[in-house]
């Protein structure tokens, strides 16, 4: 199912979100998932604060964590080189 949605969509130009909660299913799950997805964030709270990073992506890319910060004005990511 998540395929055929993944499909439908980039045949329509659009980018389409799956958010998986780890470990609130199968491992095999998860890892289907993220085998057919272009980009995978994973994110995580440590020491009370929410960091990101980039996972999976088309591009050469980073495997650092980010601080990532929700307000009322959205999000906010800070690129820590």
């Amino acid at each position: 199912m998540v395929l055929a949605l993944g499909n439908n969509a980039r045949k329509k130009g659009l980018t389409t979100p799956f958010i998986v909660d780890e470990e609130a299913q199968e491992k095999c799950f998860e890892e289907n998932v993220k085998s057919i997805c272009d980009y995978v964030l994973t994110t995580k709270i440590k020491n009370n604060e929410r960091e990101i990073r980039v996972l999976k992506a088309l591009i050469k890319h980073r495997l650092d964590w980010h601080k990532l910060s929700l307000s009322e004005k959205g999000v906010d990511v800070e690129i820590i080189l």
